[in-house]
């Protein structure tokens, strides 16, 4: 009987290992979170059913239970985030001087340059495996802070479309952006590479999402910043470091 024990128990160690080893390669932080509190429940299953004297047999309901359990502390601590996230777009929407929502009102920069501040996803997110997953089909999928030259600081731009969406995420979640980069990013309907695609536009991408050296905004916006840098120079000083750019874009 202590010979099938103490395999019950090694079998669950293996489990262990196999979710520890997929926290460690997985790139999704709120994966790995889920991943690294199953091993932890899962360890202190092992670790008191190895020095007391508790039966190994209740590891056979420990780890599907604490599979379950752990779902449950996923859902309430994403739960919390986002309600937590929300009462901060609110107050950061109070705060704001424009929220752009609909076409007609993000078509007041169609073609400008603005540098973003803030990326916030309204309980959206991109899996692993790339699948977009929405918070519900009314919830844009996330709002933006960014400052433009026509509309000044603090202006709150909410994201409805999937690509748009899918580019910001590359950019801040997956490539993340450092300290010496910043994202600028280009609303527009009116460079479409097919006059026909403009009659489709609302249902079209429609930002342009660079990641440029810092300040390559002030560069872009103002000719009076660092006047000593001209031609080529000041191409290189604002050129995109890595850019997302839809393809039905000229």
């Amino acid at each position: 009987m202590a010979i099938i024990e103490w395999v019950i128990w090694a079998i669950a160690c293996v489990f262990l290992l196999s979710f520890f080893l997929a926290a460690l390669y997985q790139h999704d932080p709120g994966i790995r979170s889920h991943h690294m509190r199953y091993c932890l429940l899962l360890a202190l299953g092992l670790l008191v059913t190895a020095i007391t004297p508790i039966s190994k047999f209740h590891l056979l309901w420990w780890v599907p239970v604490t599979f379950f359990l752990n779902l449950l502390l996923s859902n309430i601590i994403l739960s919390l985030r986002l309600k937590r996230g929300l009462q901060n777009l609110e107050k950061r929407q109070l705060e704001s001087k424009t929220v752009l929502i609909k076409d007609s009102e993000w078509s007041m920069i169609d073609g400008e340059p603005c540098r973003m501040t803030s990326f916030n996803t309204l309980g959206s997110l991109i899996d692993e495996n790339g699948k977009v997953h929405a918070m519900d089909k009314t919830t844009p999928y996330a709002s933006i802070t960014m400052e433009c030259k026509k509309l000044g600081e603090n202006v709150t731009g909410y994201i409805t479309h999937k690509m748009d969406f899918q580019h910001l995420w590359a950019a801040f979640k997956e490539r993340k952006v450092r300290e010496d980069e910043e994202v600028v990013i280009i609303w527009t309907r009116k460079h479409y590479k097919y006059k026909l695609t403009r009659f489709l536009s609302p249902f079209m991408p429609k930002l342009w999402v660079m990641v440029c050296p810092k300040g390559a905004y002030d560069s872009m916006v103002g000719s009076n910043y660092k006047p000593e840098l001209s031609g080529k120079a000041r191409w290189e000083a604002m050129k995109p470091i890595i850019q997302w750019k839809p393809e039905v874009m000229e």
